[in-house]
C-alpha cells in the first residue's frame, strides 16, 4: 500500500527540504487545489504546485477541490503529473467520462456526507476512486468517518470495480493493516505521520 505525503501538512517556509527529508518514506506527494468555494478551506497555491511540477523531482496527485475544476484543468494540464482526481459533487458524469489524457491518470472523489451511489456513472472511466475521510475546514475539526467502513460499503455496492482506491484524510496507523487488506492502494497522510521520519 502506498503512501502519499498530503502537502498541505509540509514545511511551507522550506518545502523542498523538507520533502526531500521525507522521500522515502512517501511514494506521491498529494497536492490539494482548493477555492474556499466548494470546500471551506485554502489549499495549495497552484504557483507552488507548478513549480514543485517543473522540477520532476516528485510523483503529483492533483486533487481538485473546486467549483470550477475544467476550468483550473487548463492551466495545469499540461504539467508532469501523475493524476487528477475530480469530485463527483462538482463535475458531471458526462464531462467526466469525456475528459482524456496522455498519460496522467482521472480520479474521481466525492466528500464524506455524499451517497456512494452518486458514483455508479464515473467509475466506467475512473482510474481511481479517492474516499474523503475528513470534512475540509479552514480550521482544524475532528469531523471524520470511518475509511474502513467506507471502503467496505463502497465495494459491497460497486464489487466489479477495478481501479484503485485511494483514502484522504483522518487515517489512524491502526487502519493500515485493514485498508490493506481490502485492496486500498494509496493513503494519504500528513505531518502526525511523516514528522516521525525527520532524524
Amino acid at each position: 500500500m502506498e503512501k502519499s505525503y498530503s502537502l498541505l501538512a509540509a514545511n511551507h517556509l522550506n518545502l523542498l527540504d523538507d520533502l526531500n527529508k521525507k522521500n522515502l518514506n512517501f511514494s506521491s506527494v498529494h497536492v490539494d487545489l482548493t477555492d474556499n468555494y466548494f470546500c471551506e478551506t485554502l489549499g495549495i497555491s497552484i504557483l507552488t504546485l507548478e513549480q514543485l511540477a517543473f522540477t520532476e523531482l516528485y510523483d503529483i496527485d492533483v486533487h481538485l477541490l473546486v467549483e470550477n475544476p475544467t476550468y483550473v484543468l487548463k492551466r495545469i494540464n499540461n504539467l508532469k503529473l501523475r493524476s487528477f482526481t475530480f469530485h463527483c459533487e462538482t463535475i458531471t458524469a458526462k464531462d467526466f467520462n469525456d475528459l482524456t489524457f496522455k498519460k496522467t491518470k482521472k480520479g474521481i472523489a466525492l466528500l464524506p456526507e455524499t451517497n456512494l451511489g452518486l458514483l455508479d456513472k464515473y467509475l466506467e472511466s475512473a482510474d481511481s476512486v479517492l474516499f474523503l475521510c475528513i470534512t475540509p475546514s479552514l480550521l482544524p475539526n475532528n469531523s471524520k468517518i470511518d475509511a474502513v467502513n467506507r471502503v467496505k460499503e463502497f465495494q459491497n455496492l460497486f464489487p466489479n470495480y477495478q481501479g484503485q482506491l485511494t483514502i484522504d484524510g483522518g487515517i489512524e496507523e491502526s487502519q493500515f493493516e485493514d485498508l490493506a487488506a481490502l485492496g486500498v492502494h494509496n493513503i494519504v497522510l500528513g505531518k502526525k505521520y511523516f514528522d516521525n521520519f525527520i532524524k
